[in-house]
């Protein structure tokens, strides 16, 4: 059976059991090489992550395209957000292996712009883990 997408979020969307597909190039949105890219970093952490760790379409990734500073936008090509020390390192792991460039940031909220995305990257937001308490032993706050 034959399946058209008219761009390349569509196609990746579609991606799940296809065994052959063929790319143009130039196709509206993302072309046929970031199409490639996004898919294999995306099988690789859902290895690691829940699906709902993990947001690649265009709409789920436009609340991370900034930070607290909207001034500057890029929207990443994958955001994935870990729920505890164990998730993290393996997406760092992978990102790492696959040379994706990672960007971290925690809410969002920062007016310095220094959790801007690359459009290339992974987006690795800690706002799940956020609300989980840190405990050290041996230290107590005050």
């Amino acid at each position: 059976m034959a399946t058209h997408a008219g761009d390349g979020e569509e196609a990746l969307a579609k991606a799940g059991g296809v065994d052959l597909m063929i790319l143009d190039i130039e196709m509206p949105y993302m072309n046929g090489i970031d199409f490639l890219r996004q898919a294999e970093v995306l099988a690789r952490l859902s290895r690691v992550l829940p699906a709902e760790a993990l947001r690649h379409a265009r709409e789920e990734a436009r609340p991370y395209e900034c930070d607290g500073l909207s001034a500057y936008r890029q929207l990443p090509m994958l955001v994935a957000l870990p729920g505890n020390e164990e998730e993290v390192g393996a997406v760092l792991s992978i990102c790492h292996e696959l040379s994706v460039p990672v960007v971290a940031r925690g809410a969002g909220t920062g007016l310095s712009g220094g959790a801007l995305p690359l459009g290339n990257g992974v987006l690795l937001s800690l706002a799940r883990m956020m609300s989980r308490p840190f405990f050290s032993p041996g230290r107590v706050a005050r």
